[in-house]
């Protein structure tokens, strides 16, 4: 279901971003080319909502890859803040028992001042948590939505169809209550007349209904032409029957549900409904232009009389989705009106042009669409890397929904390995992808790969660097047996720098730090200085471990006077961080 809303809503932009293309170049072909072409053109735009594109190089799959690389944060981002407050009060803590016991009473006034920074940490916390819960509640209502998408849309799609089906139901019950087949034989030699100047041997049914004030086509299986009793007269009837089986032969009826399936389904966007208004009046002019293509300048004149009349006529029944009708309206007959008295015969080079941009249209048709092929594979490892979080947690601690093992990131023989240690069995368990390495030291560690990095558990060189890595932490962290990789990135080394500020950038705190030791140190203080001057806390804590004392002494210096707490109680407790 979550597929299928996806495709959907990239369908609708691919429509859309085509429909936007073809209103711009309407501006310039509007006068230009033929109105059957500008019909038939915008069919084309209607298909657009329905079918994909077959290429991997369109609009619609840059912006859906735009909206897959916007980096999010997870909720191991509140746990290290939440994490790293608690150290912080903890540190403190241990610091004024620490100092009690050297020193006594002599240092009460330090004490008072460092409760009182305890206390204002622990408000600190308590406000971010009270963020973070309407935060909660924000995006677990965000979530609800999401995850119902599918049935919202069912909803009002099966209204939108049940409503179409009923509409034109009730008409044609309506019509055929009100209705009398004409059995005047001079009408129907002149409609069989009609139809034969058309090619047109398909005998269609003829009725006068007072419940219409325009002819119409009408009926999905057998056509049939409903006139106004006002409409009897033979010179017009010579007009409509041209018309009206004009859009017979052209299958108008056909195309005019297609629009219908379209809005219904696309009922959402907007663009779909004026894009159904925008076929209707095309449809009328296509069909107008085909009639006086076949007429003389008199009967041209003729023929736009014919649409006045049937303007002056008042009917019964206005609704009657499904059907085509020779007018809509005074609205859309000026425009009818004026398209006839300019009709004029298109040279060989309009004939040529038209070619040109139906090509550039064509080819605008593939490229403002959807390729949900292109999109499969990262989607499903973002789906697999999801399921596989979701299951460790759940199983790990469905209460408190946060990780239990250590989690950081190292760069080793060219790759950014995301590395997480210290697995339960339960946590092992939801990985099926595994890899058992032997160090140095002939010991053996398993290694899982999440779903996002499967592909690298038969990378000989990652599973190479991944051994490296872990032999050159040796006894640093002693519970390597088990062992997760959430992330693999290749980096040349020379390409360090500019990783690193996009890291920084991006908010991406395993990248960044993994990448920091590798710089040089004019580069890690320009990093430093933005960490502090921004209050990026837990950039800064996560690279303490690389700074040698000096410049610790010099940041806690700084952090003092500047009345920087936080900061100063991750350089005064560097060890805990």
């Amino acid at each position: 279901m979550d597929e299928f809303i996806k495709i959907l809503l990239l369908l609708s932009l691919s429509g859309t971003l085509f429909l936007l293309i073809i209103w711009v170049l309407k501006y310039f072909y509007k006068k230009i080319f033929s109105k059957s072409w500008q019909y038939y053109i915008l069919l084309l735009v209607a298909l657009r909502f329905l079918l994909p594109a077959f290429t991997n190089y369109n609009i619609a799959a840059y912006f859906y890859k735009m909206a897959g690389d916007v980096p999010v944060q997870n909720n191991t981002s509140i746990t290290n803040a939440d994490t790293e407050g608690k150290e912080s009060i903890k540190s403190v803590e241990n610091t004024e028992k620490s100092t009690e016991k050297v020193n006594g009473d002599k240092n009460k006034e330090v004490k008072e001042t460092k409760n009182n920074n305890i206390k204002l940490i622990r408000q600190k916390i308590k406000n971010t948590a009270s963020k973070v819960t309407i935060l909660n509640y924000i995006l677990k209502g965000i979530s609800f939505l999401y995850n119902n998408l599918f049935y919202i849309w069912l909803v009002f799609f099966i209204i939108f169809v049940t409503r179409n089906i009923i509409v034109y139901k009730d008409f044609m019950d309506y019509i055929k209550a009100t209705s009398e087949k004409v059995q005047d034989t001079e009408i129907l030699d002149l409609l069989a007349e009609c139809g034969k100047k058309l090619g047109i041997n398909k005998n269609i049914q003829l009725y006068f209904s007072p419940a219409v004030s325009s002819p119409v086509l009408a009926g999905f299986w057998k056509a049939c032409i409903i006139i106004p009793p006002g409409a009897a007269r033979k010179d017009k009837l010579f007009y409509v029957f041209l018309h009206e089986l004009v859009h017979y032969k052209r299958k108008d009826m056909l195309y005019k549900w297609f629009i219908q399936a379209v809005i219904c389904i696309h009922w959402f966007n907007p663009f779909a409904h004026m894009l159904g208004k925008d076929i209707n009046r095309a449809c009328e002019l296509s069909c107008d232009e085909a009639v006086i293509s076949i007429l003389n300048k008199e009967q041209r004149r003729a023929y736009g009389d014919t649409l006045l009349s049937f303007v002056r006529i008042k009917g019964s029944y206005k609704k009657n989705t499904g059907t085509v009708t020779l007018t809509e309206g005074a609205a859309q007959l000026k425009e009818r009106l004026g398209a006839i008295m300019d009709f004029k015969k298109k040279p060989g080079i309009i004939k040529f042009l038209t070619i040109l941009v139906t090509i550039i249209i064509c080819l605008g048709f593939s490229l403002s669409g959807v390729y949900a092929a292109a999109n499969k594979e990262n989607t499903q490892k973002s789906i697999l890397k999801n399921k596989d979080i979701e299951n460790m947690v759940l199983k790990t601690n469905p209460d408190n929904y946060t990780y239990t093992y250590m989690q950081q990131g190292y760069y080793f023989n060219s790759y950014i390995l995301e590395m997480g240690w210290n697995l339960n069995e339960e946590a092992e368990r939801a990985y099926n992808n595994k890899v058992n390495i032997t160090l140095e030291d002939n010991s053996i560690i398993t290694v899982c790969f999440d779903g996002n990095v499967k592909e690298y558990s038969k990378d000989k060189k990652v599973l190479k660097a991944i051994e490296g890595l872990a032999n050159s932490l040796g006894d640093t962290y002693p519970v390597l047996e088990k062992t997760l990789i959430s992330r693999v990135t290749y980096v040349k080394r020379d390409k360090i720098p500019d990783y690193a500020r996009k890291y920084y950038k991006n908010k991406d705190l395993i990248g960044f730090t993994a990448l920091f030791p590798e710089l040089n140190k004019k580069e890690q203080k320009k990093y430093l200085d933005k960490m502090y001057k921004s209050g990026r806390v837990a950039f800064f804590a996560s690279v303490l471990k690389y700074l040698d004392n000096n410049r610790i002494s010099l940041y806690k210096e700084k952090a003092s006077n500047d009345g920087k707490e936080a900061f100063y109680y991750i350089l005064e407790n560097k060890e805990d961080f």
